[in-house]
């Protein structure tokens, strides 16, 4: 019988093994599905003769201590087990472990294709590797077997593989291994104690092996090649290889003399940790026990160093020539790691633009998406003006806080006394770091100490232009200022037709604002970017397709476009951008849904981002009350407001694209239909009986009715002619519509779709009748924060608050349960009408799920209350690693595009 039926056969109910993906002396690899838990996974079967002799009960309790590494750069272990064929008893069956599968491809795939990487991404590669190993190694787990095959590229991220069966094999039988004919590593990579069969094998051979992978990234082969397993094996031992500047010029010096160190002989002469190898890497170490030519002198350095006899001898263009390339390669160590003051322009003039890589420490990591909702998170990476100070926000175990790091040191640590913490900045000093919370603005100093609360806030966006005034948001249009000491905050008042969604920065002066404009919609690739005057109360259009932007001294705007990170000349006394906006990065983390860039930048030249792509961008997901996911067969898109037909046979989604348009998705034929529309379109939703669907055209307060025939095709629809932001609920009998009908304040009104409604506005947002249409549930922030209330209609009485603790977008189904949610968490009540009264239970958590937030209403439940809708991510968002690009201005000038 063929071995994959067999297979399945010994696994069912667990897993179906589909086909398989890959296969080598230790193992065939299957891509399969996990039966429990609906998800693709890769199933890893050891090789009979190989499971044979390490015995599959050490074998099994080895492998759990792998089971505990938890880091973003290590591939998880889901499972691990024994299948035991037809006829096999317990023992004597193949040894298999289970990991996620990864959509992408690995290293050594994309070394096949490309032979070599640009020198940037190898090291950045190099670096998250870096970062896996330090943490296992911290943990007492060896990997034994780096190489490209076992680092994957998920999403462009890379993730090291096998760490399970490299700790396994070698604790539960590597003494037997050599009967089997079999050995753990590849010569190519394999260090010298390794390759000679030492016992004793530490974390500093993973550190040779991973410095073989950037040899091979950069040149195009491993340090060592033979015809042979034992040719290669022999010059591993003897030979020292050529340096990589020898075959790649371009490759800084610092990174040649962190290789060669890292692939020394003697174990001794290596790095004594990956983090210190990962360090070098960057220019932030001095090193010793390499070739002199491998390792430029620091300028201060260069004329003693050069001028022994040997030294002399070589002449002066051999000073000439190391001090350029000191100048030109030393990634962080020139151009970052010995700043003391801000250069002047003339000192970076000469410069190059250097893009580099901060792996962030694994116990402080950014906080992006660790705790839901995902979707909005305010800018969370700040620059100190002068360079010297990264700020951003971290996850620790007492939740999000500041973290800081030393340009110059590389030093990172969290900031005592900002739990909670959101949006970083800094003042124009840079002396303090200013951040919000749930519900305040403070500072604190940036070395650290007491925290002071400076006024009432909310979570949002701020800026501190000036030393006296910061500046920050309360809603899409509020902008406020208080004091730099504290004190009543005054209300910058804009006019309510001003076509301005967010604020996203305030420019020196505090004349002028930057902001996201409404009427463009949301999506990654629309947009605009206005210039405010908020003393004039006007606006103008700066920059077309874009979002997110911020000011940067002396002249420069940067801001998203998509998820690539743009930037353009900027002449702060006239407020005009200079030239066309130049890419500057890709793959940038940015919130589309919400006009949101995750990346700061110094007034000398030094700009640092979150990668990881569009945040806003997920799946559509049903998630049940305990917690199980199922991601609906549609692709995955930047997805806005959401609502379930009343039948829950198709979902009406608004999808942030070019041009913002609704699309239905049938879920039993798992088919979609773009509804037809001459207008960006957004906001959809179903009327109780599933006839009609209300939509609105982005910002332009016009709300469309479309029918909805037998079997729910959509039509063209016809344009009210009242005015409204958007829809918000439809009457059980279909005759009266709820409605946006005002922005900063919020307000909903009622739309008479027969006769005219006599109802009183109610000042709230997220509107829902209930099923006898007696009542309106809708939030309100009339004491102080968002709350569940409900009142009469349309008498618009106050009937009493149901949310104990928050909550916002209600819901009603039509058997009277209630759902709002607050943050992550739903809660369910059921209301009924007794005597004419509202009456409902205390609200209870049904549940608590990570998802993608959106502007207006971002879930649904089931009909029968036991699933919820919502926009997932199906892949974590990065949160190792921040990117820097020194002097990256340059790259905003024609002739150095090219850099």
């Amino acid at each position: 019988m063929d071995i994959l039926l067999r297979l399945n056969s010994a696994l069912v109910g667990r897993y179906v093994l589909e086909r398989e993906v890959g296969a080598g002396g230790m193992a065939k690899v299957y891509f399969a599905r996990d039966v429990r838990h609906d998800r693709g996974v890769a199933v890893k079967v050891l090789n009979p003769d190989l499971g044979a002799a390490l015995g599959p009960e050490r074998f099994l309790a080895e492998i759990k201590v792998t089971a505990n590494l938890q880091h973003p750069n290590i591939l998880p272990l889901f499972d691990s087990g024994e299948a035991l064929l037809d006829g096999e008893a317990a023992g004597t069956g193949r040894l298999f472990y289970v990991m996620p599968f990864v959509d992408g491809e690995s290293l050594r795939a994309r070394l096949i294709r490309d032979k070599q990487l640009p020198v940037d991404e190898a090291v950045r590669i190099a670096l998250a590797a870096a970062s896996a190993l330090q943490y296992a190694h911290a943990h007492g787990v060896i990997h034994r077997d780096v190489k490209p095959e076992n680092i994957l590229l998920q999403a462009g991220q890379p993730v090291v593989a096998d760490f399970g069966i490299a700790l396994a094999v070698s604790k539960a039988g590597e003494a037997r291994l050599t009967r089997t004919g079999l050995s753990l590593g590849t010569p190519q990579y394999m260090s010298p104690e390794q390759a000679i069969g030492e016992r004793i094998i530490d974390g500093r051979s993973d550190i040779y092996a991973l410095a073989a992978v950037l040899y091979e990234m950069l040149t195009g082969d491993p340090p060592h090649t033979g015809s042979s397993a034992q040719a290669v094996v022999a010059r591993v031992v003897t030979e020292k290889p050529p340096g990589v500047r020898a075959m790649r010029a371009s490759v800084p010096m610092h990174v040649q003399a962190a290789i060669e160190r890292a692939l020394e002989k003697l174990p001794a002469d290596r790095f004594d940790t990956a983090l210190a190898f990962a360090e070098a890497l960057q220019g932030r170490a001095a090193l010793t026990g390499s070739r002199p030519e491998a390792f430029a002198p620091t300028v201060a350095s260069a004329s003693s160093t050069l001028s022994g006899p040997v030294e002399r001898a070589r002449g002066a263009s051999r000073w000439l020539t190391a001090t350029a390339a000191l100048v030109a390669g030393m990634a962080l160590g020139a151009l970052l790691m010995h700043w003391r003051a801000p250069p002047s322009r003339a000192s970076t003039d000469g410069a190059p633009v250097v893009r580099s890589t901060i792996a962030l420490p694994p116990d402080i990591p950014l906080a992006l998406a660790t705790l839901p909702p995902v979707g909005y998170n305010p800018p969370s990476v700040a620059m100190a003006g002068d360079g010297s100070l990264l700020a951003y926000v971290a996850e620790t175990k007492a939740g999000p806080m500041l973290a800081v790091r030393n340009m110059s040191t590389g030093e990172t640590h969290a900031l005592s006394g900002t739990e909670g913490a959101n949006h970083p900045f800094f003042s124009p000093d840079g002396h303090w770091i200013g951040f919000l919370t749930k519900d305040h603005l403070k500072k604190i100093p940036r070395d650290g100490g007491a925290v002071i609360v400076l006024a009432e806030a909310t979570s949002g966006r701020a800026a501190w232009p000036d030393p006296q005034w910061i500046y920050f948001m309360q809603g899409e249009t509020n902008l406020l200022r208080v004091s730099s000491n504290g004190g009543t905050p005054e209300h910058i008042v804009m006019p309510a037709n001003l076509d301005v969604q967010d604020f996203t920065d305030v420019l020196p002066g505090g004349r002028f604002a930057l902001a996201n404009s409404r009427s463009t919609g949301i999506s990654a690739d629309n947009g605009a970017i206005l210039l405010v005057d908020l003393r004039g109360h006007s606006a103008k259009v700066m920059v077309h397709a874009g979002y997110g932007a911020r000011y940067v001294a002396p002249g420069y705007l940067i801001f998203a476009r998509g998820s690539s990170l743009f930037g353009v000349r900027f002449n702060v006394e006239t407020g005009d951008v200079e030239g066309e906006p130049i890419a500057i990065a890709s793959d940038v983390g940015t919130e589309s849904l919400f006009g949101m860039l995750h990346a700061a930048a110094s007034s000398n030249g030094v700009l640092a981002y979150v990668p990881g792509g569009d945040m806003s961008r997920g799946k559509l997901a049903w998630v049940d009350r305990k917690g199980m996911v199922e991601f609906l067969d549609a692709p995955e898109r930047t997805y806005g407001e959401l609502d379930l037909s009343p039948d829950d046979k198709q979902i009406a989604v608004h999808v942030a694209d070019v041009k913002d348009y609704i699309w239905i998705l049938n879920i039993a034929r798992q088919e979609g239909q773009r509804v037809a529309s001459a207008e960006a379109e957004g906001f959809p939703r179903w009327s109780y009986d599933g006839r009609r669907l209300a939509g609105a055209l982005i910002g332009a307060r016009r709300i469309i009715l479309h029918d909805v025939d037998d079997v729910g095709r959509v039509g063209e629809g016809t344009m009210l002619p009242d005015t409204a932001f958007h829809a918000l609920s439809f009457s059980p009998t279909g005759d009266v519509l709820a409605v946006g009908a005002s922005l900063s304040p919020y307000r909903i009104g009622f739309v008479g779709l027969g006769a005219p409604v006599a109802a009183p506005r109610l000042n709230g947002y997220f509107a829902s009748f209930s099923p006898d249409g007696k009542w309106m549930a809708y939030t309100s922030a009339e004491n102080g924060r968002p709350d569940v209330v409900i009142r009469s209609f349309p008498e618009g009485k106050l009937v009493g608050q149901v949310s104990r603790d928050g909550g916002i977008e209600p819901r009603w189904k039509p058997s009277g349960e209630l759902y709002y949610r607050n943050g992550h968490q739903w809660y369910e009540t059921k209301v009924t009408t007794v005597g004419g009264e509202a009456r409902w239970e205390t609200p209870r958590l049904v549940f608590d799920v990570a998802f993608i937030d959106t502007p207006d209403y971002s879930y649904d439940v089931s009909r029968d209350g036991r699933r919820l809708l919502v926009a997932k991510r199906e892949h974590p968002i990065q949160t190792s690693r921040i990117e820097v690009i020194t002097n990256w201005g340059k790259l905003l000038t024609p002739a150095s595009q090219d850099h």
